[in-house]
């Protein structure tokens, strides 16, 4: 399917623009380069791709779920990102459920950071990671 193509296309140049920016910081830049900042141009580009193409919701919280379950890689601030922009209750639903079921277990604590962010971006009225973003840090 095209859409779905498209997604992870942009995912991919997500991760790329997300590797560059690791890249010239870690080779000591003059100027470090904001990883988030970095990548938000395409960020909002998969939320435009989104919004623009409610009759694939389904397609498009299975993508997000292979995500947040770390099925495929992707930049850490990309789910949350996203969610704070597109509110999907399914792709919170899915963590929920994904966390609970893994109650206490090494693979709860080895994500609990990244689950956390993604909660945190469904549930702050105020994002505590806004101000890593143009988008939001305007507002």
């Amino acid at each position: 399917m095209a859409l779905e193509t498209e997604f992870w296309a942009l995912v991919d140049t997500a991760s790329e623009l997300d590797a560059e920016a690791s890249r010239i910081n870690d080779d000591d830049a003059a100027e470090p380069v904001d990883s988030n900042r970095h990548v938000e141009s395409t960020y909002l580009a998969i939320c435009d791709l989104v919004i623009r193409n409610p009759e694939f919701r389904d397609l498009f919280v299975r993508c997000f779920c292979e995500l947040m379950l770390w099925q495929r890689q992707s930049p850490w601030m990309l789910v949350p990102f996203c969610m704070r922009v597109l509110r999907l209750p399914e792709v919170r639903t899915a963590l929920a459920a994904d966390m609970d079921s893994h109650k206490g277990t090494a693979h709860y604590a080895g994500r609990m950071n990244y689950c956390s962010s993604i909660m945190h971006a469904y549930l702050d009225d105020e994002w505590q990671d806004a101000s890593s973003f143009d988008t939001f840090s305007q507002n």
